[in-house]
């Protein structure tokens, strides 16, 4: 892997610790040429530069549009007589680079979270499998997985049953019967659906059904 893929790949992940090391590495060059003239330095940051821009295209970031203001890092280019001076500027580059990176990642988890939140929710009368909704959504049954676990720290199927609960518990205030929410939530049977109601809730859905009844709200 050369040094401009490494540099996607880094700041892709909003890796900047490695990003700056790469970066490092690729200043390291210049400064092994001890008869280095002006010309050639200005050639090198320039070549680095295209890189940079190159990579902020292919992560879908316009370096243009973020240094528009005054005294951007990139109109200061010509100034730059040091290689030091060169590491400061690049790095200020890639810290912004990760950073965009960064939040255009949270950008789309939190869309894609709400996108299957929405589908559990739309499908939750249904007996509803991962890969049912990793192949209605285009989304990987690894990265729900994932997504769930960041956000909720549960598994689909810890997040799902404790859905499906929530709306039996509704459903049973209502006075509907305990068969008759099975089949409504697609459990494959009412026994099975009791004992996944009573591990999670503490008692079964007849006795909930019967508190609920009880109370009286004044």
């Amino acid at each position: 892997m050369d040094y401009e893929e490494k540099l996607y790949s880094y700041i892709a992940t909003g890796n900047e610790t490695e990003a700056v090391k790469t970066l490092k590495l690729i200043l390291k060059h210049i400064t092994l040429d001890k008869d280095m003239t002006k010309s050639y330095f200005d050639s090198q940051l320039l070549q680095i530069t295209s890189m940079i821009m190159r990579i902020a295209a292919q992560a879908s970031i316009d370096l243009n549009k973020e240094f528009l203001q005054e005294n951007s890092p990139l109109s200061a280019l010509s100034g730059l007589s040091t290689v030091q001076e060169a590491e400061t500027l690049f790095e200020h580059i890639l810290e912004l680079l990760c950073r965009k990176s960064k939040e255009s990642r949270r950008d789309i988890e939190h869309f894609n979270l709400q996108r299957i939140l929405h589908f559990i929710d739309e499908h939750i009368y249904e007996d509803l499998s991962m890969d049912t909704m990793s192949d209605h959504l285009n989304i990987s049954s690894s990265h729900i997985y994932r997504i769930l676990r960041n956000s909720y720290n549960k598994t689909f199927i810890e997040y799902l049953t404790e859905r499906k609960l929530e709306k039996a518990c509704e459903l049973l205030r209502q006075g509907i019967k305990v068969k008759e929410v099975a089949d409504m939530l697609g459990y494959s049977s009412s026994k099975y659906f009791i004992h996944v109601f009573k591990r999670y809730k503490g008692s079964p859905p007849n006795q909930y059904k019967c508190i609920m009844q009880d109370t009286v709200v004044y």
